[in-house]
């Protein structure tokens, strides 16, 4: 649950620079990137580990196979949203606006649901 918020928290801060620098700093333009690059290989060491913890072990090569074909999905929506978005609103600036929401977005579901079923998990041990 820490690893996910820390990463959710990492996205909404890594929007809020692009937001904020509305793309003329080259250096929070550099940050924002680096942090979003950075929370793409978080996720790939974040997935197995919650994908056990979640689902358990007897089908988690299955599972993880979903998890793993799922993030693909969402990277292939997400660049198509991302320059629908450019198309229609004639910037990526706006790609971050929808990024933030994502990021709290992220924040509250771990927060209501990941800690109920960690909590679940240790009392059954």
């Amino acid at each position: 649950m820490k690893s996910a918020i820390i990463s959710y928290v990492l996205v909404l801060i890594a929007s809020l620079l692009m937001i904020i620098s509305r793309g003329e700093s080259l250096t929070l333009y550099v940050i924002s990137f680096s942090l979003l690059w950075l929370i793409l290989g978080a996720w790939l060491a974040i997935s197995p580990t919650s994908t056990i913890i979640l689902f358990g072990e007897r089908y988690y090569s299955k599972n993880y196979g979903i998890v793993f074909t799922a993030y693909g999905f969402g990277a292939i929506i997400g660049v198509t949203i991302s320059g629908m978005l450019r198309d229609i609103l004639g910037s990526y600036l706006y790609v971050f606006y929808l990024l933030s929401v994502i990021g709290i977005s992220g924040i509250i579901i771990a927060l209501l649901f990941l800690k109920n079923r960690y909590n679940k998990v240790q009392e059954s041990n």
